[in-house]
């Protein structure tokens, strides 16, 4: 009976999250019994419990899974330039302090770039795990130790943002069976060089590239010029983008600097769009200038360096929202484009990662509610997020 009884209650919360939180709340009122003070006990237990002092991504092991290290604000600005997931940005914000827990699933992936051999064709990984189970963050701390250790970083925050809502596409001067979009273009090149910016005066350019009858960049110039162009002339924003990333690829083959491709949302760039022509005609993702030059960044024929990507529910237009597998998010498409690649699932928290988070919500005194400092509380909150981040951390929200 309460096996069907948490069924129901985690079905509830997946389909209906708005009656779910008010449903937590009333829970958590009517805990019967003596309360525990689970409060004080968290209060009394070392802060090493939840957390470790060791802010460097590098350095983390089995034996910091579970705790939650310290991302220095100024460096959050440098390295995410784009921002956070929004729930995230929040809690930074409230706690003015950037914590992320070390969980298994980023722990295999950087021992598995640590353990690279980087003239070989770079290596594709594709992390994918059920709803809020905390795919991005997973993406976020590889991003965050490859950029400490000195590696170059293509990351594109949320690609689905490029495949729908688009208010302005035109044509493209350099392939006229492409549509450029030159606002998603600039912003991405706008971040790009923010997290960067080290390395555009030291790499030069291969080819020349002519933007118009009277603008061009000469070989051997800086990377700079061309991130400059596609800010400076917005128009010209998505093919400075194909261009940049084509320097990007030839660099990681002839230099000895790393690069890391990152794709949160992968699977949008495969599938349909909601972007319309002129004359209504739907538009596939192939035709966007932006989505086919990082499909370019996405096969495995450069070396040194390595591509991270994650699937994503969130967003994902015209598929089941129970779907989260490969095979469902990417179709055969997208699946065998991505052939071979390393499978890096993400599940719920484990007892050990609940408590630490549920350790770090008491500590920052954001469980409000008298009932969500007992072990009872504590216990509902496991049973009615089923040990989901995302589900915890819009229960503890209103408590």
């Amino acid at each position: 009976m309460l096996r069907s009884l948490k069924g129901l209650v985690c079905h509830s919360l997946k389909r209906e999250c708005g009656r779910a939180l008010p449903a937590a709340r009333a829970a958590l009122s009517s805990v019967p019994g003596p309360a525990v003070p689970a409060a004080a006990a968290a209060a009394a237990a070392p802060r090493a419990i939840f957390h470790t002092s060791e802010s460097d991504p590098a350095k983390h092991t089995e034996q910091h899974e579970g705790r939650l290290y310290n991302i220095p604000l100024e460096e959050v600005k440098a390295v995410f330039p784009h921002g956070l997931p929004h729930r995230f940005q929040q809690q930074i914000q409230t706690f003015n302090e950037a914590r992320l827990m070390v969980r298994r699933p980023a722990l295999e992936i950087l021992t598995y770039l640590k353990g690279s051999n980087f003239a070989h064709p770079a290596v594709r990984y594709v992390i994918y795990g059920e709803r809020g189970t905390g795919k991005t963050m997973t993406l976020c701390h590889v991003v965050h130790y490859c950029s400490r250790q000195g590696w170059l970083v293509v990351h594109v925050p949320d690609a689905h943002l490029w495949v729908k809502n688009c208010k302005e596409l035109f044509q493209s001067s350099y392939k006229k069976d492409r549509l450029d979009q030159p606002l998603q273009a600039s912003v991405w090149l706008k971040n790009f060089k923010a997290s960067n910016e080290r390395f555009l005066d030291e790499i030069k350019t291969q080819k020349k590239y002519i933007w118009g009858k009277r603008e061009s960049t000469e070989e051997g110039r800086p990377l700079r010029e061309v991130v400059e162009q596609g800010l400076a002339r917005v128009r010209s924003a998505s093919d400075a983008v194909g261009a940049l990333l084509r320097e990007l690829r030839l660099q990681g083959q002839r230099g000895p600097r790393r690069l890391l491709v990152a794709v949160d949302g992968a699977n949008a760039l495969w599938g349909r769009t909601t972007l319309s022509k002129e004359d209504k005609s739907p538009v596939s993702p192939e035709e966007l200038t932006l989505v086919h030059n990082l499909r370019k960044m996405l096969r495995n024929d450069w070396s040194g360096g390595a591509i991270v990507t994650t699937l994503s529910q969130t967003g994902s237009l015209f598929k089941p929202s129970s779907a989260y597998t490969p095979q469902e998010l990417l179709g055969k498409e997208g699946f065998d484009a991505l052939d071979p690649f390393v499978p890096i699932p993400v599940p719920n928290y484990s007892p050990r990662e609940f408590e630490s988070c549920y350790g770090y919500y008491l500590e920052r005194r954001w469980l409000q509610h008298e009932k969500a400092h007992t072990e009872d509380g504590k216990a509902e909150l496991r049973f009615l997020s089923g040990s989901n981040p995302r589900q915890l951390d819009r229960l503890a929200g209103p408590l």
